[in-house]
């Protein structure tokens, strides 16, 4: 199928499956760069909660090693916690599984408990941190404001557990920032797109136009040689036939000339005015051969005229 269609819809087809082809490049781009920036936060929020879960295991091992009594490595390792700070207002939060404050930055916050908080999406956000820490650590998106500020904004948790002590311990941070950072990336990649698509388009206008000029004038010199061709046909026959016909006027007035003596002076000024005739005739053929002729020259040089544009254009 694709064979039998005409160059210029050969030349649209695969210039439409190359813009088709960007545009999914681009797309698959878009979404690789999304993952990879939320990966790269997972990462970095898991590093954190492991890097703080030691302190929990340090003041955890002075309690055994009877350094300090359980209730007195508690209270000097949530206080550790409690003070701890990254990116300026980002902390770290620690619940017990039933919902209890332990670790936050609100000291009014200590000892009550959030087992039904929910975002305005209906995300139950302690409880499913928890979840998530028993099961081994995990993540947990939910919303919840700023400080300072009254309307949520997305965020991104994640908690690990630490089960002697009966504890999830976590840490989130606001995730609007990502989606600001992708929505510009996206402008950049659509504005390249963009650029590619008009290059391209370009490319492919001046492609159709520097094949399709050498066909059209390779059709319109065929036209020429065809209809030069019947002109210098005709022209031959009818000179052909005026030879034809001399001859015969030639022939008569020679018979008529043996016939009538008396008047053989005429006969032969007759003769001689036709003879002069057929002569004409015969070089109005001469010059009609020589027109051919040299029409074919003008016809050839104007293949070979067509053949070197055509490279040209391939080149």
């Amino acid at each position: 199928m694709f064979a039998k269609m005409k160059i210029t819809h050969k030349l649209t087809a695969l210039l439409s499956i190359a813009l088709l082809g960007l545009v999914f490049t681009t797309s698959v781009s878009l979404y690789n760069i999304q993952e990879t920036m939320l990966e790269d936060r997972k990462h970095a929020l898991k590093n954190l909660v492991q890097a703080n879960k030691k302190i929990l295991q340090y003041y955890y091992a002075l309690f055994e090693a009877g350094a300090l009594s359980e209730t007195g490595a508690k209270e000097e390792a949530y206080k550790v916690l409690r003070a701890v700070r990254y990116n300026e207002k980002d902390y770290i939060f620690g619940y017990s599984y039933d919902g209890t404050a332990q670790i936050t930055p609100k000291a009014a916050s200590i000892g009550k408990n959030y087992i039904g908080l929910k975002d305005p999406n209906g995300v139950y956000l302690i409880k499913d941190l928890i979840t998530a820490a028993k099961q081994g650590g995990g993540y947990v998106s939910y919303a919840f404001p700023k400080p300072g500020d009254k309307e949520p904004s997305p965020k991104l948790g994640y908690a690990e557990s630490f089960a002697p002590w009966q504890l999830m311990i976590g840490t989130g941070v606001y995730i609007d920032d990502l989606e600001a950072a992708f929505a510009q990336e996206r402008n950049k990649q659509a504005l390249i797109a963009l650029v590619v698509i008009l290059i391209v388009g370009a490319g492919g206008f001046y492609l159709r136009r520097s094949i399709m000029a050498p066909l059209k004038m390779k059709a319109q010199i065929q036209e020429f040689e065809e209809t030069i061709g019947s002109v210098v046909k005709g022209v031959s026959l009818a000179v052909t036939e005026m030879q034809n016909s001399a001859k015969s006027l030639a022939d008569t007035a020679e018979e008529t000339a043996r016939q009538a003596g008396a008047v053989g002076l005429a006969s032969e000024s007759a003769a001689n005015g036709i003879q002069t005739v057929a002569s004409a005739s015969e070089e109005l053929h001469a010059s009609i051969g020589e027109i051919s002729g040299q029409t074919s020259k003008t016809v050839q040089a104007a293949k070979e005229c067509v053949s070197e544009t055509e490279s040209a254009s391939v080149e």
